[in-house]
């Protein structure tokens, strides 16, 4: 009597154990076709929600970045419908205007956001994420 009741015991235990590993995957899958599904700039604003908060960017500085996003969305977008680039000099150029906001938004940055948004970048790094503040 006593091996049945451990025997159901454990199945029990095995049982929800599998179901909640199966909930969490689920709702990780969910996630992830969510912001997969997303567009570019809700992907955007949404990474750039940690930014604001980490650098403690003040109401100017946001705005500054704001303009500066827009700005490189609109040529990102120019470059990749680009029909007369081969997509090399498609990624060249992506590239360069990735390098040109990096130190656009760098001089919207005091010093001491400049040393945080590094310190997040290598912080990212050594996780193996990717970095999302686009600073330098």
């Amino acid at each position: 009597m006593k091996k049945i009741f451990h025997l159901i015991v454990c199945m029990l235990l095995i049982g929800s154990m599998a179901n909640a590993q199966t909930k969490d995957s689920t709702r990780y899958q969910k996630d992830r076709e969510k912001f997969k599904n997303m567009d570019s700039t809700k992907k955007e604003k949404m990474r750039d929600k940690g930014l604001t908060k980490n650098l403690n960017l003040s109401h100017d500085q946001k705005k500054r970045m704001d303009s500066i996003h827009a700005d490189t969305h609109k040529q990102r977008d120019a470059i990749e419908k680009d029909n007369s680039l081969t997509q090399e000099q498609k990624q060249e150029k992506i590239k360069a205007l990735n390098k040109q906001e990096k130190s656009k938004m760098n001089g919207v940055l005091t010093p001491e956001q400049r040393q945080k948004a590094k310190q997040a970048r290598e912080n990212k790094k050594k996780k193996g994420t990717r970095d999302s503040t686009h600073t330098q």
